[in-house]
């Protein structure tokens, strides 16, 4: 299938953050919204890592990149300033602990309720997994969300399509050939059960 110009426009950008490029590099002109939230959130993750090898060069890569990359495939999308800054924070009620160890998910979503508005901390909160699930109870919750909170669909695609394109990239050394396909699959599999509400450009990134 041949590739569009604007699915290649949009790799060319999710590749420049490997080479280190931030938000305003890539989107000078971006709403002071979006960039506020964006440096906020750096703090959050601040020492966190990425799985897998930086497909540019040897350095560590900042768990950033991922929610960089969320935010590029959103943009382009022509997504909402709300649910951009919901991808902005997607992560942080469940990885709060790897920076900030005594903070709640109630403080979490307090902040993004006094910060960014209720609508931010609901889908932040309905995208979140619950604590202490194991892999096969994650799935079959994650499934359920997206049944019953149609609001979350493109964004978890955008999460999962996230994933696909940086397990193409840059992929653990761990995963074996199975967890590799799972992970190249998932963006697919959301937009195939719920198309209707993808944007088109989410459709054509995973086709």
């Amino acid at each position: 299938m041949k590739v569009s110009d604007r699915v290649r426009d949009v790799v060319g950008k999710l590749d420049r953050v490997y080479h280190g490029a931030d938000l305003t590099d890539i989107y000078p002109h971006i709403s002071v919204n979006i960039q506020k939230a964006w440096i906020a959130v750096q703090l959050m993750h601040f020492k966190q890592t990425r799985k897998g090898e930086n497909p540019f060069g040897n350095e560590a890569r900042p768990y950033t990149q991922h929610l960089l990359h969320a935010v590029i495939l959103a943009v382009e999308c022509d997504m909402t300033e709300t649910q951009i800054i919901a991808l902005i924070w997607h992560d942080s009620m469940e990885d709060r602990k790897k920076t900030w160890a005594g903070m709640t998910r109630e403080e979490v979503a307090d902040a993004l309720k006094h910060f960014f508005g209720k609508y931010v901390q609901r889908l932040v909160t309905l995208l979140s997994n619950p604590e202490n699930l194991d892999a096969a109870d994650k799935e079959a919750w994650q499934a359920d969300q997206l049944e019953n909170y149609p609001e979350i669909r493109p964004l978890k695609a955008v999460d999962k399509t996230i994933n696909a394109f940086d397990t193409l990239r840059a992929p653990p050394s761990i995963w074996d050939a199975a967890k590799r396909s799972k992970m190249m699959l998932a963006g697919l599999k959301v937009c195939d059960l719920y198309p209707a509400d993808m944007p088109p450009l989410l459709r054509e990134v995973n086709a």
